[in-house]
């Protein structure tokens, strides 16, 4: 695919535009799998994306990207059963440090060491390959505005008349993924300068849903906040936004959400949530001490907000529906308190969008888990 083409795909469009301004330049090199590969060639990039299959049992090219990597350099693998642990030890890496608000954060490193035990929850919810992405871009240069970008695609959909119709991702859409994410990371530094959001997550999840063209996004970021003024000897304290967008393209629309904050181990509890049931478009969150705060956010649809959280179960979930929730975000937050010093909560989404295909409504799936955690 030609993306400096002019096409009626909109989701194309600002890809499009920056490749077509020299914003952003793209250059498609051979590589021979197997063959030798030095960081010399790779000098002129700021960007390099490979498929992981490539990767994979290639000592030498992981070497190279490692090295990449370490030049501050943003490294993309991409392909099938992707996860952030298999990306870190195939470049070679100690940990898949980001920097945060509360300084910097292994988003690889497994919290269950210290943490113990994961409570058991009749009512948890699960993603069949949860900790799979599509797509994993990282630097180790904390001086843009996002460090880590996950993507994950799907390319299948319901139909009323053959029911679920499963179809494998293509690799124009990968590159699709990765163009748009390169694009959006340029955006991002003309318009913020590197350390222009810093107050934000340098972490970027995108669930991306398939039609053939896209039809849908999920663009999720989570802040994590730590109270640093409380003196309870057993517990710290912390709650999570949660920023969750749906865009949509195509003709598409977004009409379902379901958001699931959990807090999975056993010497930890949640205290309290927001939003809870509302429908009129501007929904508010109250914190309890040791922030007692009221925080509000709008969203333009007016979705139905069904709030289904369970506190003797330590989760919060909400499902938020309407006819079309295109560019609205979904902004909860849930507060918890934490033993020990690793501060561990699981959030996973589902969205639903609907598109037309060959004159039929259909509709498609997306759902991903993300992991904030905090070891400090």
């Amino acid at each position: 695919m030609n993306f400096s083409t002019n096409s009626t795909d909109n989701s194309l469009s600002s890809i499009q535009s920056n490749i077509n301004s020299g914003g952003v330049n793209v250059q498609n090199k051979q590589y021979r799998p197997g063959g030798p590969l030095t960081i010399t060639e790779l000098s002129t990039a700021d960007e390099i994306a490979f498929p992981v299959i490539m990767v994979r049992n290639n000592i030498s090219l992981q070497n190279t990207l490692n090295q990449a990597i370490n030049n501050g350099k943003r490294v993309y693998l991409f392909g099938d059963g992707l996860t952030l642990v298999e990306y870190k030890n195939l470049l070679h890496l100690d940990s898949l440090d980001v920097y945060t608000n509360n300084g910097m954060v292994d988003l690889a490193k497994d919290p269950t060491p210290e943490k113990g035990t994961i409570k058991e929850n009749p009512e948890r919810e699960t993603i069949t390959g949860e900790d799979y992405y599509s797509v994993i871009g990282y630097t180790k240069n904390t001086g843009v505005p996002l460090q880590l970008i996950t993507n994950t695609m799907t390319n299948g959909y319901e139909d009323e008349y053959f029911g679920t119709v499963p179809s494998n991702l293509q690799m124009n859409q990968y590159y699709q993924e990765i163009l748009d994410n390169v694009t959006q990371n340029k955006i991002l530094s003309d318009q913020f300068g590197p350390y222009g959001i810093v107050n934000s997550s340098k972490v970027k999840y995108q669930l991306t849903a398939y039609l053939g063209v896209q039809v849908g996004k999920v663009v999720s970021q989570w802040i994590l906040n730590k109270n640093t003024s409380e003196t309870d000897k057993n517990f710290d304290f912390f709650y999570v936004t949660d920023l969750t967008q749906l865009l949509t393209y195509n003709s598409g629309r977004a009409t379902y959400l379901k958001t699931d904050h959990d807090i999975p181990y056993s010497t930890d509890y949640i205290q309290t949530w927001g939003p809870h049931d509302d429908s009129d478009g501007h929904y508010t969150v109250q914190l309890t001490v040791p922030w007692s705060a009221s925080f509000s956010f709008d969203m333009v649809s007016k979705p139905s907000i069904d709030d289904i959280s369970n506190s003797d179960l330590d989760y919060a979930r909400w499902v938020v529906r309407d006819t079309d929730m295109s560019d609205d975000t979904f902004e909860p937050k849930t507060q918890w308190k934490s033993a020990g010093t690793y501060a561990s909560m699981d959030i996973r989404h589902w969205a639903t969008f609907s598109g037309i295909l060959d004159g039929r409504t259909v509709t498609t799936q997306v759902s991903h888990k993300l992991d904030v955690d905090y070891d400090y």
